[in-house]
């Protein structure tokens, strides 16, 4: 989530502010912007930096400003390569917006895996478009007089396409949450003289696995008989004894038989069948 923040905040003071680019001379006016070159040789003033959407020149009160281009700048001063680096840049405040607000909001959704992989192709185009700001070079703007050369904010829009990249990387490494399995317990009638049911019982919630109703029905073919396990009548039919058998039926469920002698000697008997469940 920082990494998306990151890559969002440094593109986009890269590409909306006026430092991408720095070259000879310095603007005052937008008029004497279209004039460029007959301004610089007519005043030795340094230097200035310009960006895609703005240019830094000097207010009333002599003070810098980061002051748009006009629409007649945009038609008549702009050419292709400086056209085509303002609309990458547009396309990649775009997507590394979308994939911050997305991320952010995953504190409160829960997105499924077609979503991520999603987010991450659009933190992949960001950096590519944030690359190819750098069209903003082939301008005529590079040539002489005026001589545009790499400046900070260009050095901000590879750091930010570098986060960019980060960001899908590190959206693509979610884990995808595990399948559940739950099981549902069902409670066979009981064989008292009034027909009542037994209570249901409950079962902890795990991962078991039973054979299929083909291979448990083989199983039961081909496995040899169990020899039979001598008990002490007086152990197994003590008052207060407790005994849970379970039994692995052919379609795979399981039938827990629970034997409870009483304190009288009475006995009761209580079955229940397990099915496994998955979701």
């Amino acid at each position: 989530m920082l990494w998306s923040i990151f890559a969002y905040l440094f593109c986009a003071s890269a590409t909306n502010g006026c430092y991408f680019m720095e070259i000879d001379g310095f603007l005052t006016t937008q008029k004497q912007f279209m004039n460029l070159n007959n301004y610089i040789e007519q005043n030795n003033v340094g230097s200035s930096t310009i960006g895609p959407f703005g240019f830094q020149s000097l207010d009333s009160k002599s003070q810098f400003s980061c002051v748009p281009y006009s629409s007649e700048q945009i038609d008549n001063l702009l050419d292709a390569s400086w056209k085509t680096a303002r609309v990458f840049a547009i396309m990649a405040n775009v997507c590394n917006g979308m994939v911050m607000l997305f991320l952010l909001a995953s504190a409160c959704v829960k997105y499924n895996q077609l979503a991520l992989n999603c987010f991450a192709g659009f933190a992949f185009f960001g950096s590519i478009c944030e690359w190819c700001v750098f069209s903003f070079f082939g301008s005529f703007i590079t040539d002489p007089p005026f001589n545009g050369r790499f400046y900070v904010g260009a050095g901000m829009a590879i750091i930010g396409a570098l986060c960019s990249v980060v960001t899908g990387w590190m959206i693509l490494r979610i884990p995808q949450e595990p399948t559940h399995r739950n099981w549902r317990v069902e409670a066979p009638p009981s064989n008292t003289s009034n027909g009542s049911y037994l209570p249901q019982s409950t079962v902890p919630t795990g991962r078991r696995n039973f054979p299929s109703p083909k291979k448990s029905a083989r199983l039961q073919e081909t496995a040899p008989p169990k020899p039979d396990i001598a008990i002490d009548p007086a152990e197994a039919f003590a008052p207060g004894t407790e005994t849970i058998t379970e039994t692995i039926l052919p379609d795979g469920s399981t039938k827990m038989t629970k034997t409870v002698v009483d304190l009288d000697g009475s006995k009761t008997v209580t079955e229940t069948i397990v099915k496994e469940e998955i979701h």
